[in-house]
Order: C-alpha cells, then structure tokens, then sequence
C-alpha cells in the first residue's frame, strides 16, 4: 500500500502549538491505560513516542507502512507482524483518516489482536464545535473546561466533499458519509468498547478515544 503521505508533511508547520497541546493529551489519554507496552501505529517523526517513553518509561514500539519516518518496524496496519496481545495497548493518533473509510474497521480490528487491553486513539472531527471554559483559573491547573458541538448541516458540508483533500485526509468525522454516529458504529462493529471520548477546548479539531476490550 503506498503511503498518503511522506516525510516532509511532519516540518516545523506540521507541530504548531494546538498540535503540540494535543501530543501532551495523547499521553494523558494512553497512560489512562496503564500500558506496560506500547504499538504506536502512524508515528509521523517519533514525537510523541520518544515523549510517552520519558514519561512513562514504558517501551514504546513505532511502526509504519513508509521506511521514510524511520519506525522501528516497517509493516502495515492490517497485517502487524506481531502475535495476539503482543503489547499491553496500542496507540494511533490522526492516522487513520489517510485510509479510505471502507478500510477504518479492520485496521482496528487488527490493533485489537495485538493489543491486549486497549487502543488510545484519535481521530480528526470537523464538526463546529462551540468550546467554553468555566471556573477560576488555578495558575498551576486549567479551570474546569466543557467543550460542546454542534455538527454542521449537510449543505454546509458540500465544500468538504472533496478526498483526499490536502491533509492527505480520505475522511473526516463531520463530513458527507462519515457523521460521528457512522464513526461509532464502526468502532464497535470491530469489536472495541468505547470507554472514553472527548474533544478539547483547546484543539477540538482532535476527537480523543479510548477504546478497550471487553
């Protein structure tokens, strides 16, 4: 399978401050499963890898279809040449949507073989989203932060209809074809439970996901 995209999509623009927040809520989200063992599938340039094995100490295992990024294992999410429940959890941030939607619930269904408790995962979610944050800011913590949607109507979504679009994204969650309730659907088709999901004020083009095993 040719990758959509290649080395130089990860420059200095690629880690912009949203984005930079949204690798510190990834590792929020993955530690969330206590992994002893991490699959990373879609690394881009090791980023978040490299700051999830500071923080947690657990060993973390990038793999990737394209021998550009550097993985320590080059492979492709539907075939992982590893055996079941090979690591504790596996993680896959805003890589998913570079593959047509037809081919989202057996990727998953192959990280779920692999994974023996959970998958920490998230997805790009173009829906409008009205954020608020309340409480007295803390100079130390974030206030207490709520972030609503509202998703967009159809008519408004003809200008997106358009893939791959430029992100090299085949889909979106909000787009014609692949509301959030489709998104779901397919997540649970492929045998995952969804523990927890939510998206940020501060970068609520992100949609987080904690999927586990039941």
């Amino acid at each position: 399978m040719k990758p959509q995209t290649d080395r130089s999509h990860y420059d200095e623009s690629y880690y912009e401050r949203r984005r930079l927040y949204s690798v510190a809520v990834q590792a929020e989200v993955l530690w969330s499963l206590r992994p002893a063992s991490v699959i990373e599938v879609g690394p881009g340039r090791g980023v978040f890898a490299a700051l999830f094995r500071q923080l947690s100490g657990a060993p973390v295992v990038t793999m990737d279809i394209d021998p550009s990024l550097r993985p320590d294992v080059i492979g492709s999410v539907f075939e992982m040449p590893f055996a079941d429940g090979a690591f504790d959890a596996a993680a896959c941030f805003q890589m998913l949507e570079h593959l047509p939607f037809e081919r989202f619930a057996p990727a998953l269904v192959e990280m779920r073989r692999v994974a023996k408790a959970g998958l920490a995962l998230s997805l790009p979610d173009c829906s409008l989203a009205l954020t608020m944050r309340m409480g007295v800011r803390n100079p130390r913590k974030d206030g207490l932060v709520a972030a609503w949607t509202m998703q967009p109507s159809g008519l408004a979504l003809r200008r997106l209809k358009k893939v791959p679009n430029s992100a090299g994204h085949y889909w979106e969650i909000g787009r014609r074809g692949t509301p959030l309730s489709v998104v779901r659907r397919a997540i649970k088709q492929s045998g995952w439970t969804i523990a927890n999901e939510f998206r940020t004020a501060e970068n609520a083009y992100h949609r987080f996901f904690v999927l586990k095993k039941e």
